[in-house]
């Protein structure tokens, strides 16, 4: 759980029911958490178009969606989430570094 929200993520792989991320979004009022559920039904294909995507940047000299810059930013939020578990205490990581290419 953090300050400002949560993601909670179930169903690894498909093995124990479809896939779902909630995003949790706590309320100034401390009312009960806005949440958002994303349900990533079977079959997953996520990686052969992450894989057409990647032919398609190298063909027309464009940088892929999922590229160095959010490679960056997806291991910085990942070192956070690890330092934080390790210290048991909150660890901001820079809105800069978070949101800057994402695709919500």
């Amino acid at each position: 759980m953090g300050k400002d929200g949560y993601l909670h993520l179930s169903g690894r792989d498909g093995h124990y029911g479809p896939q779902r991320l909630v995003w949790g979004k706590r309320q100034l009022d401390h009312s009960r958490p806005k949440e958002e559920v994303f349900e990533f039904l079977s079959p997953d294909d996520s990686w052969t178009r992450e894989w057409d995507d990647f032919i398609d940047a190298v063909q027309t000299g464009r940088e892929p969606m999922g590229g160095g810059t959010d490679s960056m930013q997806a291991l910085r939020l990942i070192d956070a989430a690890y330092d934080s578990s390790r210290g048991q205490r909150w660890v901001e990581v820079a809105q800069s570094a978070v949101h800057a290419g994402a695709q919500i």
